[in-house]
């Protein structure tokens, strides 16, 4: 596989490895702006490793420390992201991070109605796009009477990536469990939550909840050009999630799914969207789809759309340095990812051990690999060292109490 002259740079997440991957499958160098703790950091693909500055508190010194990397290297490298910090970041940076880096991406009006759910509501109901029935509340400044949907409905915060309350960064820290959004399934739970509510001082999404489990969200991926040329696009859906109900994906499948193709491609273009984008979509009890939500960036799909043979990544690394793209298909239905939480959540829905080990080991893309297992090792390393800081700290505790 032949070696590009530009590097990729990569600002590093959650889903850092499987960026890493597919960059990796396409023979692609990888610069990794990360914690200092981010197993993936000991990826045979990564290159350089560069300490990472938090994009919303001190987006400055990051952007220092991107510039200062892209001045070192011989030809301009290319900037991915795969968070909606980091979208922002870029998208609010672009003029500055455009003369040292290549990126693909939304203009900032799409990139800022998209991230915050009151404008997206606003502008889902400008171009009659199929969205759940919703509202904006404030908790702080309104009594629970303020809500009008009909219940069951999901709260979630109008702007992503926002400080909930002192300590918390996300609903999941505000409602104690693992989850990206609070489901509310009659006004009398509304009324016990809204105290909690009103103390973050922001303002929430209600939306009606379409019925179902989370294995019914499936989802349009495509890459637009700049040119708003369709390059490539492909459907998938979700397997299982931690926590089964309003959880993170664990497991997931590429489809064969036309009419999400179809629907996501006409709000694709509706919107005009360029870049990289993911359109979520999840099945009412009548098959017919409902929009969820857009995010114009990468995402852990890029991997599994790799190895189904759309590699976004490599495309977009493509046409940003002016080299081939090479021959584009069309992706591969059946092929499956596997998270290590995946084994939490096979064992929440109660599946046997036996059969998960079986679906596990049979996943096309997962979250280690044999031809590079360094991560892997680096991250049980990282585990066992928490687990024995833990049962010390316990045990130090324990002396002082007796």
């Amino acid at each position: 596989m032949t070696a590009r002259t530009s590097m990729a740079c990569l600002l590093g997440s959650c889903d850092s490895w499987d960026m890493i991957r597919g960059l990796g499958l396409a023979g692609i160098d990888c610069a990794l702006v990360g914690e200092l703790d981010d197993y993936v950091r000991s990826s045979r693909f990564v290159k350089v490793s560069l300490d990472r500055a938090d994009p919303t508190a001190d987006p400055e010194r990051l952007l220092a420390t991107l510039c200062e990397f892209a001045r070192s290297c011989t030809a301009k490298p290319v900037l991915y992201f795969s968070t909606d910090a980091d979208l922002l970041f870029v998208s609010r940076y672009r003029d500055k991070l455009s003369s040292h880096f290549h990126f693909a991406i939304a203009d900032a009006d799409h990139v800022e109605k998209l991230l915050n759910k009151e404008k997206f509501r606003q502008l889902a109901e400008t171009l009659k796009l199929p969205v759940p029935l919703s509202q904006t509340v404030s908790p702080a400044s309104q009594p629970p009477s303020a809500m009008k949907l009909p219940f069951p409905i999901i709260l979630k915060p109008a702007e992503r990536e926002v400080v909930l309350e002192p300590g918390s960064k996300s609903i999941r820290d505000l409602v104690g469990t693992d989850v990206k959004c609070v489901g509310v399934s009659d006004r009398a739970e509304l009324e016990r939550i809204w105290e909690k509510l009103a103390r973050t001082n922001v303002d929430f999404i209600a939306q009606e909840l379409i019925p179902g489990p989370e294995s019914r969200i499936e989802s349009y991926h495509a890459y637009i050009d700049a040119t708003g040329n369709l390059v490539a696009s492909f459907t998938g859906r979700k397997i299982r999630t931690y926590r089964a109900e309003f959880g993170y994906s664990t497991g997931l499948e590429t489809t064969d799914a036309p009419d999400v193709g179809k629907l996501g491609q006409q709000i694709v273009d509706a919107l005009g969207l360029h870049g990289v984008v993911k359109v979520d979509l999840k099945r009412r009890p009548d098959d017919s789809l409902a929009l969820l939500e857009i995010n114009p960036r990468f995402s852990l799909w890029q991997h599994l759309g790799a190895k189904a043979g759309v590699n976004f990544l490599q495309l977009v690394h493509a046409d940003l340095t002016d080299e081939p793209r090479g021959h584009i298909g069309l992706a591969k239905p059946g092929i499956r990812y596997c998270r290590m939480r995946d084994f939490r959540a096979a064992r929440e829905q109660g599946l046997a051990i036996s059969n998960w080990l079986s679906w596990m080991l049979r996943a096309d893309a997962k979250e280690f690999a044999l031809d590079d297992p360094m991560p892997l090792f680096r991250r049980a390393q990282l585990k066992l060292f928490e687990v024995i800081q833990s049962r010390v700290t316990r045990g130090l505790t324990g002396k002082r109490t007796a």
